[in-house]
């Protein structure tokens, strides 16, 4: 069977062979996070309103990639095709690729326009000393984001270890192989520290 696929699509369906480990992400009543084996790629440049649109990810039938689709998307893309369910997505829901039937840190990779942060908590700094209620430094203030990974199709230049700020109310926390972390895209990158 071959499938014509459209431009800026990927069809999966559900893996059926059992992962070993897991990856977590926050439940969510309005995106649903899976991983699936690819089946069919569409091209992957000139597609969007403008017909502008390409990506520098290659997609490979039989890899397993995990994707975000909005709840009521679902039922919207996927068609059972000779018994099996299949989704088409578009490539822009594509978050990771996973290298192999095992879960863990070193086997995922982020894709697309998505980087992956890691998130750490800071003291606040020992030098300044100011009157007690001023020592109201909440956790977002002393929580830093710095670059672990970003996809083919990030165009800011960030550097791997590279301290960014991003809109927290748009990151994605994802732990894997029991490491917290948070994914996000680049548009919702405010800024970053120069390295040099």
């Amino acid at each position: 069977m071959k499938l014509k696929v459209s431009p800026g699509r990927i069809v999966v369906k559900k893996r059926e062979v059992k992962l070993k480990g897991a990856i977590q992400l926050p439940p969510s009543r309005h995106k649903l996070y899976e991983i699936g084996e690819v089946i069919e790629v569409g091209a992957l440049e000139g597609y969007g309103n403008e017909r502008k649109e390409r990506t520098k990810e290659v997609f490979t039938p039989g890899e397993m990639v995990l994707f975000q689709v909005p709840q009521a998307m679902v039922a919207r893309v996927s068609f059972q095709i000779k018994g099996t369910l299949m989704a088409f997505l578009h490539i822009g829901d594509i978050i990771g690729r996973l290298s192999g039937d095992v879960i863990e840190y070193d086997a995922f990779k982020i894709l697309g326009k998505f980087v992956l942060l890691q998130e750490t908590i800071r003291e606040p700094s020992k030098l300044i000393i100011l009157p007690q209620e001023f020592q109201q430094e909440t956790k977002d203030e002393i929580t830093h984001y710095s670059v672990l990974q970003k996809g083919a199709d990030v165009d800011a230049a960030y550097d791997i270890g590279q301290e960014v700020f991003p809109d927290r109310g748009a990151g994605n926390r994802i732990t894997i192989d029991n490491r917290d972390m948070v994914f996000i895209d680049q548009s919702f990158i405010c800024g970053a520290l120069s390295l040099r």
